[in-house]
């Protein structure tokens, strides 16, 4: 059926399996994929290596790249690599990136390591974490205007933009 053999439980010699067409087409994709090959070679360099203990940026999350230090070099492209929190993780060198930043400190939560790696280091590193951190949002609840923290209540709701937020009037009790 369309100059194929149709499907039979029965033996089939494979001479009657392979047919001129499909030689043909598998000569066609082999030369298509050296085709391919050449174009990728003629602009692809190497990566460079990157040596144990140099600073990184390694890419976290989609859009966030994090500093960390080289750990470990790993088969197949992979290096294991140290955040400042301590925690390590995997990534392909595409993921990691060299970065001429000074090292990262390493808390090990005994308190003395951030002694030793300087103050200008410890405050950058200071900074860094106070800007991951949640900012508090006001919270709006069962009609009333609340805080997250422990302060008094808000008169004025301003967004990050800086625009002023206004209650309307049939929501004030």
């Amino acid at each position: 059926m369309f100059g194929r053999r149709t499907r039979t439980r029965l033996p089939t010699p494979i001479t009657l399996l392979s047919t001129p067409s499909a030689r043909d087409a598998q000569g066609a994709l082999t030369e298509a994929k050296q085709r391919q090959a050449a174009y990728f070679i003629r602009t692809a360099k190497e990566r460079p290596a990157l040596s144990v203990g140099q600073t990184v940026r390694v890419r976290y999350d989609n859009s966030d790249w994090r500093k960390a230090e080289v750990a470990r070099m790993l088969p197949h492209r992979s290096y294991e690599v140290r955040f400042g929190d301590g925690t390590t993780r995997r990534r392909t060198s595409q993921h990691v990136r060299f970065s001429s930043e000074p090292p990262i400190v390493i808390r090990t939560g005994k308190g003395d390591d951030t002694a030793a790696a300087g103050p200008q280091t410890v405050a950058k590193d200071a900074a860094a974490l106070a800007d991951q951190q949640p900012r508090r949002r006001r919270v709006r609840q069962h009609g009333k205007q609340q805080a997250t923290s422990s302060s008094a209540t808000p008169v004025t709701i301003h967004v990050r933009s800086g625009r002023l937020v206004k209650a309307l009037a049939r929501y004030k009790d």
